[in-house]
Protein backbone atom coordinates (compact mmCIF):
# COMPACT_ATOMS: atom_id res chain seq x y z
CA UNK A 1 0.00 0.00 0.00
CA UNK A 2 1.53 3.61 -0.89
CA UNK A 3 2.64 5.78 2.34
CA UNK A 4 4.17 8.89 2.27
CA UNK A 5 5.06 10.52 5.32
CA UNK A 6 7.04 13.65 5.92
CA UNK A 7 10.17 14.57 8.50
CA UNK A 8 12.01 17.25 9.45
CA UNK A 9 16.13 16.98 8.47
CA UNK A 10 17.70 18.56 11.68
CA UNK A 11 20.32 19.93 10.23
CA UNK A 12 19.29 21.60 7.14
CA UNK A 13 15.61 22.64 8.62
CA UNK A 14 13.80 21.42 5.85
CA UNK A 15 11.57 18.51 5.00
CA UNK A 16 12.13 15.49 3.80
CA UNK A 17 9.25 13.34 2.24
CA UNK A 18 9.65 9.48 2.23
CA UNK A 19 7.41 7.79 -0.42
CA UNK A 20 9.88 4.80 -0.61
CA UNK A 21 11.84 1.73 1.81
CA UNK A 22 11.31 0.88 4.72
CA UNK A 23 7.92 1.75 6.12
CA UNK A 24 9.11 1.27 9.76
CA UNK A 25 11.88 3.88 9.64
CA UNK A 26 10.19 6.17 7.71
CA UNK A 27 7.09 6.47 10.54
CA UNK A 28 9.06 6.09 13.06
CA UNK A 29 11.17 9.40 11.77
CA UNK A 30 7.78 10.92 10.98
CA UNK A 31 6.98 10.40 14.44
CA UNK A 32 9.96 10.86 16.84
CA UNK A 33 8.88 14.07 18.47
CA UNK A 34 12.00 16.20 19.70
CA UNK A 35 12.81 15.59 23.69
CA UNK A 36 10.04 12.79 23.78
CA UNK A 37 11.65 10.00 20.50
CA UNK A 38 15.05 9.63 19.72
CA UNK A 39 15.48 11.15 16.11
CA UNK A 40 15.82 8.80 13.33
CA UNK A 41 18.51 8.52 10.94
CA UNK A 42 17.91 7.43 7.06
CA UNK A 43 20.55 8.18 4.41
CA UNK A 44 22.42 10.09 6.66
CA UNK A 45 19.97 12.56 7.71
CA UNK A 46 19.05 12.97 10.92
CA UNK A 47 15.11 13.05 11.31
CA UNK A 48 12.45 14.18 13.49
CA UNK A 49 8.82 14.79 13.44
CA UNK A 50 7.63 16.14 9.91
CA UNK A 51 5.15 18.57 12.51
CA UNK A 52 7.89 20.31 13.28
CA UNK A 53 7.99 22.26 9.75
CA UNK A 54 4.90 20.81 8.28
CA UNK A 55 1.95 19.72 10.87
CA UNK A 56 -0.68 19.17 8.76
CA UNK A 57 0.38 19.06 5.14
CA UNK A 58 -2.48 19.84 2.86
CA UNK A 59 -0.81 21.26 0.33
CA UNK A 60 1.36 17.89 -0.20
CA UNK A 61 -2.33 16.63 -0.76
CA UNK A 62 -3.37 19.23 -3.03
CA UNK A 63 -0.20 19.11 -5.10
CA UNK A 64 -1.55 15.14 -5.62
CA UNK A 65 -4.49 15.70 -6.83
CA UNK A 66 -6.61 15.22 -3.39
CA UNK A 67 -10.30 17.40 -3.34
CA UNK A 68 -11.51 16.17 -0.35
CA UNK A 69 -8.82 16.02 2.40
CA UNK A 70 -9.56 14.57 6.22
CA UNK A 71 -7.41 15.77 9.34
CA UNK A 72 -7.47 13.99 12.25
CA UNK A 73 -5.66 16.17 14.92
CA UNK A 74 -3.97 14.57 18.04
CA UNK A 75 -4.78 18.05 20.02
CA UNK A 76 -7.53 20.84 20.02
CA UNK A 77 -7.54 23.43 17.18
CA UNK A 78 -8.38 26.62 19.11
CA UNK A 79 -7.01 30.12 20.36
CA UNK A 80 -5.41 30.11 23.85
CA UNK A 81 -7.62 32.66 25.98
CA UNK A 82 -5.57 32.21 28.62
CA UNK A 83 -1.15 31.98 28.52
CA UNK A 84 -0.44 29.11 30.49
CA UNK A 85 2.75 28.83 32.66
CA UNK A 86 5.74 26.92 32.62
CA UNK A 87 6.26 23.62 30.50
CA UNK A 88 2.43 24.62 29.01
CA UNK A 89 3.13 27.71 27.75
CA UNK A 90 6.53 26.01 25.89
CA UNK A 91 4.20 23.21 24.83
CA UNK A 92 1.60 26.26 23.95
CA UNK A 93 3.80 28.51 21.85
CA UNK A 94 4.88 25.24 20.26
CA UNK A 95 1.32 23.89 19.28
CA UNK A 96 1.00 27.71 18.09
CA UNK A 97 3.71 27.65 16.13
CA UNK A 98 2.99 24.47 14.01
CA UNK A 99 -0.77 25.07 13.91
CA UNK A 100 0.16 28.54 11.92
CA UNK A 101 0.84 26.73 8.99
CA UNK A 102 -2.11 24.86 8.73
CA UNK A 103 -4.46 28.38 9.24
CA UNK A 104 -2.53 29.39 6.62
CA UNK A 105 -3.19 26.62 4.23
CA UNK A 106 -6.99 26.08 5.08
CA UNK A 107 -7.18 30.18 4.59
CA UNK A 108 -5.56 29.56 0.80
CA UNK A 109 -7.39 26.49 -0.60
CA UNK A 110 -8.29 26.55 -3.92
CA UNK A 111 -11.74 25.58 -5.15
CA UNK A 112 -13.27 22.26 -5.30
CA UNK A 113 -11.28 21.47 -2.40
CA UNK A 114 -12.76 20.31 0.95
CA UNK A 115 -10.96 19.96 4.41
CA UNK A 116 -12.40 17.77 7.27
CA UNK A 117 -11.14 18.43 10.33
CA UNK A 118 -11.62 16.27 13.52
CA UNK A 119 -10.09 17.50 16.21
CA UNK A 120 -10.17 16.45 20.58
CA UNK A 121 -12.38 18.69 22.17
CA UNK A 122 -11.41 18.76 25.71
CA UNK A 123 -8.13 20.25 27.21
CA UNK A 124 -5.44 18.30 27.34
CA UNK A 125 -4.48 17.08 30.72
CA UNK A 126 -3.16 14.49 32.89
CA UNK A 127 -0.46 11.96 31.86
CA UNK A 128 -0.04 11.20 28.06
CA UNK A 129 0.79 7.85 28.80
CA UNK A 130 -2.99 7.46 30.75
CA UNK A 131 -5.67 5.25 28.49
CA UNK A 132 -8.09 5.03 30.99
CA UNK A 133 -10.54 7.01 29.40
CA UNK A 134 -9.90 5.80 26.04
CA UNK A 135 -13.46 3.12 25.82
CA UNK A 136 -15.59 6.50 27.14
CA UNK A 137 -13.86 8.47 24.67
CA UNK A 138 -14.43 5.80 21.59
CA UNK A 139 -17.98 5.92 22.94
CA UNK A 140 -18.32 9.51 22.68
CA UNK A 141 -17.16 9.31 19.44
CA UNK A 142 -20.64 7.97 18.67
CA UNK A 143 -21.20 4.21 15.70
CA UNK A 144 -18.82 2.75 13.90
Amino acid sequence: MPIEVVAHITDRRTERWIGRGPAVEAVLASAAIPAIFPPIVIDGDLLVDGGVMNNVPISRAIAAGATRIYVLLCDRWVSIRQCPSGHRAVLTSFYAAIHARFTRDLASLPAGVEVVVFSGGADPGGDYRDFSASAELVEQAGPR
